[in-house]
C-alpha cells in the first residue's frame, strides 16, 4: 500500500516475470521523487510471482522512499513499477503524566483519571494500559486518558505502545496509591 509504514528488514514482495522476461532488479531511493538509487540485491534471472523479490535492511533509515522494480525484457525493453513507503525506525515516545511515581491520589466516585503524553514521528498504532500487571484497555487514538475503577491500596501502573511500523516502546512501571 502507498506510503505504508515500514521498519527493520523489509521483504518486498511482488512480481517479476512473464513470457518474454529476462531479469529484474529491486532499487530504492530518498524522497518521493528520488533522483539517486540504489540497488537491493542482485540483479536476478530467475522470474517471480507473488514471492519475495528483495530484502530491505532499512535499519539507520527514517523517512520517505521510493521502491522501484525494473523488469527487464528479452527485447531490452525495462518495465518499472514504484511505490512509495514511509520508513519508521523510531519507537514512539511515551510518557505517564498522571498519576507521578509514589503518588497519593485521591478516587472520585470511585474512579481515578490516568494519562499519558505520546508522540510519534509518523502514526501511532496501538496504546495498551496495565494497571496490577493486568491490561485494562487498548486505545488506538487520543485523548490517551483512561477512566479506572480504582479500589483502595498500592497500585502500579504501565503503559506499552507501538507505531504503524512496529516499533514498540514500554515505559518504567510507575507505583501509586489510592487513598479513597
Amino acid at each position: 500500500v502507498i506510503f505504508s509504514s515500514v521498519s527493520g528488514k523489509v521483504s518486498i514482495i511482488g512480481n517479476a516475470s512473464g513470457s518474454d522476461f529476462s531479469s529484474y532488479m529491486v532499487q530504492v531511493g530518498e524522497g518521493i521523487n528520488p533522483t539517486n538509487w540504489q540497488q537491493i540485491g542482485s540483479t536476478s534471472t530467475t522470474p517471480v510471482t507473488n514471492g519475495e523479490l528483495a530484502v530491505w535492511e532499512t535499519k539507520n533509515l527514517n523517512g520517505l522512499y521510493a521502491i522501484r522494480l525494473n523488469v527487464i525484457k528479452t527485447n531490452q525493453e525495462i518495465q518499472t513499477s514504484i511505490i512509495q513507503v514511509t520508513v519508521d525506525n523510531t519507537p514512539p515516545q511515551v510518557h505517564i503524566t498522571y498519576p507521578q511515581d509514589g503518588q497519593t491520589i485521591e478516587s472520585v466516585r470511585g474512579t481515578i483519571t490516568l494519562s499519558i503524553d505520546i508522540q510519534d514521528e509518523v502514526n501511532l498504532g496501538n496504546v495498551e494500559w496495565h494497571v496490577d500487571d493486568r491490561l485494562v484497555s487498548t486505545q488506538t487514538s487520543p485523548p490517551f486518558v483512561l477512566l479506572f475503577d480504582a479500589s483502595k491500596g498500592k497500585h502500579t501502573l504501565l503503559i506499552t505502545a507501538w507505531d504503524a511500523a512496529g516499533n514498540k516502546t514500554t515505559t518504567d512501571k510507575i507505583q501509586f496509591t489510592v487513598e479513597k
